[in-house]
Formats: structure tokens, C-alpha cells, sequence
């Protein structure tokens, strides 16, 4: 394997229990020629501490620091600085597989891709303990671009976030993530998918994700719902202008079951009126799509959908409500 040199970039705040697992699963990586880029956004504990001691012990990480400007904005800073052929996102309370650029670095060549990506596993605590191993099928599996924002809809494997892949540095000339959203990796992945050629994907489990219940995608908070709706509209445009129909089919429902998730996060709240009434226009108008969205759970499926129904033909929102409240309570109890 010839050596192109690959960087990996890795916004950092408040994690300073859990950054230098992280930092120690990259500096202890099989394939050697990496740049580690520890962006501290201006975390208030010691992290930026932490990250001027790794580059001291490691010639190999550069120390950034910068106001806190969110998760976008330290991977924005973060790509200034690399100089890379390649280049991997790795949130700061996650570890990797000591392989992990080895074996995605070898897929994404043997393919002739321009993206390759893993499964993970999550656990949660201090520290990551290897389970006993996945059982998963052998072989690769490659798409065209087309076919990754299919089963990016469809499958939590390849999935929207940023964090399980390697890339090509060139996909990121003219675009970076979206500053002051909270769901920046959907509103970017997609893109990069439709910029690729091939995109190869494994389902070893090379990447290990920790669950925090104080983490960004741990807080499914109104903002969060507003943003995955805008951010879903958003690439139903994009598909539509490029005539992309299948792709529209899954957007719109999608849009369904935001619209839907936004207006049970917000209906009992006067403040989101506007908010309220938005979701009941798109859920009115999309709601038939769902025929499409098999990657959504049945029974929440049947629920948008009555709930849509109700709305296009009686104009109230008293099912909807009554069906907002069931999927509010069954998230509780998952949650507790």
C-alpha cells in the first residue's frame, strides 16, 4: 500500500473524560502517514490542555484552538489546516479500531471509490470494551452515489453521519458543514454521495460510538426536529432539479415523518404555533409517501399516516395530537 498521507480531523468539547481514548485509538492507528487535527472550539474543561499535551508527545497532531462556534465550525477550522490526500471525521467521545484507516484505506482503493465507510457498535460508559465479535457477511459491498443516499434513508449502517467513513479530500472542494444546525452530517453527507463515483462499504465494525445522554444527537429537542425537516426539504429540492425520482419518493417521506416528530415535539407549546402549522401543511401533503419508507417502523408508519389522513380530510389536528402523545410516551419509556 503506498503511503498517501491522510488526515483526520476531530472536533473537541467538553469530553475530557473520554478524549483520550479517542486521541490514543488515532496516535496507536496501523497505518502510520496521518495528521491528527485535535480542534478545541473552546471547551471550558481541560480539554485544550489535553490536546496541546498530544502534540507535544506526537509530531503527527497539530493543536488548534479557536472559539466556540459548534461542531460545524471545528470541522470547517480543521479542514483549513489539513493537507491530506484523504481525510476522516472522529467525534471526541468515540474510539476507532486500531485498523480503522488501514482497512477503509485498502477498501476505497481495492474499489476504485471515492467514500468508504464501516459499521460500529455503540456502548457507553468510560472506556470501550471490545463485545465479542459481530457476526457479519463477508465481502463489500460498493454503490453508486445514487444508490448511497438509498441506503443512506434505508439503513443505519452506511447512515448520514460523517464519523464511520474516509474520503477522498477532493469531494470537499466548494463544500464544508452547514455552521448553527444541529443535524450538519445530513445536510452534507448526501451531497458527497452524489459527488462520488463509487461508494464502497464494509460492515466490519471498525467504529465504536459512545452513547452520552448529553450528547448533541442525544438531545431530540424542537431545534433538532426543525433542523431535520429543513434540511429534508432542502434535499428534496435537490432532487427534484436533478430529475432524481426514486430519491424524491424517500425525501418526501422522510419529510412525512419530520414533519410528524417536529409536531409532537412542539404541539403543546404556544411559542411554536407557526412551527405547528407548517408541520400540518407538509404532513397533509406528504403523508401518502410513506407507502415508500419501508426503513420506517411499521407501527409509526401507520400512526403518521391515519394522523396525515385526518388532517387532509377533516382539516382538525385531534388525531394528531392523540397520535403525538403515543409516540411522546413510547419515546419515554425507551428512553427511562
Amino acid at each position: 500500500m503506498t503511503t498517501d498521507l491522510v488526515s483526520i480531523v476531530v472536533p473537541i468539547y467538553k469530553v475530557e473524560d473520554y478524549l483520550e481514548e479517542c486521541v490514543d485509538s488515532l496516535i496507536h492507528q496501523t497505518y502510520t502517514n496521518i495528521e491528527i487535527i485535535l480542534v478545541d472550539d473552546g471547551s471550558p474543561d481541560n480539554c485544550g490542555k489535553i490536546v496541546d499535551e498530544y502534540a507535544v508527545k506526537d509530531r503527527r497532531v497539530t493543536a488548534v484552538h479557536k472559539p466556540n462556534g459548534g461542531l460545524s465550525s471545528a470541522r470547517n477550522e480543521g479542514m483549513k489546516y489539513a493537507v491530506g490526500d484523504y481525510i476522516a471525521f472522529i467525534d471526541s467521545d468515540d474510539a476507532v479500531d486500531e485498523n480503522f484507516i488501514e482497512r477503509l484505506l485498502l477498501i476505497l482503493r481495492e474499489n476504485n471509490a471515492d467514500i468508504a465507510a464501516c459499521d460500529f457498535d455503540k456502548f457507553s460508559g468510560k472506556q470501550y470494551q471490545r463485545a465479542e465479535a459481530k457476526k457479519t457477511k463477508n465481502g463489500i459491498v460498493v454503490f453508486s452515489g445514487t444508490e448511497a443516499v438509498h441506503e443512506m434513508y434505508k439503513s443505519d449502517s452506511i447512515g448520514w453521519s460523517a464519523w464511520n467513513k474516509l474520503y477522498k479530500f477532493s469531494l470537499f472542494e466548494e463544500l464544508r458543514y452547514p455552521e448553527g444546525v444541529i443535524c450538519e452530517d445530513k445536510a452534507t453527507t448526501y451531497k458527497l454521495f452524489l459527488k462520488s463515483e463509487r461508494v464502497a462499504y464494509t460492515r466490519e465494525p471498525l467504529y465504536h460510538y459512545r452513547i452520552r445522554k448529553d450528547s448533541i444527537s442525544g438531545i431530540h429537542s424542537v431545534k433538532f426536529c426543525m433542523d431535520s425537516l429543513d434540511i429534508n426539504l432542502q434535499m428534496e429540492r435537490d432532487f427534484e432539479h436533478n430529475h432524481q425520482e426514486g430519491l424524491v419518493r424517500l425525501a418526501k417521506a422522510y419529510s412525512a415523518k419530520c414533519a410528524f416528530m417536529l409536531y409532537a415535539s412542539s404541539y403543546r407549546h404556544a411559542e411554536y404555533r407557526n412551527a405547528c402549522d407548517r408541520c400540518i401543511d407538509e404532513l397533509s401533503r406528504k403523508y401518502s409517501y410513506l407507502r415508500y419508507a419501508d426503513y420506517i417502523p411499521l407501527p409509526l408508519r401507520w400512526i403518521i399516516a391515519v394522523a396525515g389522513k385526518s388532517i387532509g380530510k377533516q382539516k382538525r389536528t385531534g388525531f394528531l395530537n392523540i397520535a403525538s402523545d403515543i409516540v411522546n410516551y413510547l419515546k419515554r419509556g425507551k428512553e427511562n
